[in-house]
């Protein structure tokens, strides 16, 4: 998705937002554990919307062949 995105110039769904909104999350549980209260997620994050059913994650982002990387290429 994100190599997809960044070729086409639009927004991918793993954004910095969503990042430090998960970053956030987990840190709020760990706090919460500790001291054995609940912990409020200071922000919000707008989720991404899911991916179209026919999305294929394994459609080549480049042409095959393309800048070495098509099938039978070394890595």
């Amino acid at each position: 998705d994100m190599a997809r995105a960044v070729r086409g110039g639009g927004p991918h769904r793993a954004s910095g937002a969503l990042a430090l909104h998960v970053l956030q999350t987990m840190t709020a549980i760990t706090h919460s554990a500790d001291r054995a209260e609940f912990v409020p997620l200071a922000a919000q994050v707008v989720p991404p919307e899911p991916l179209p059913e026919d999305w294929d994650p394994e459609e080549p982002t480049l042409g095959a062949g393309s800048r070495g990387h098509g099938e039978g290429a070394s890595p």
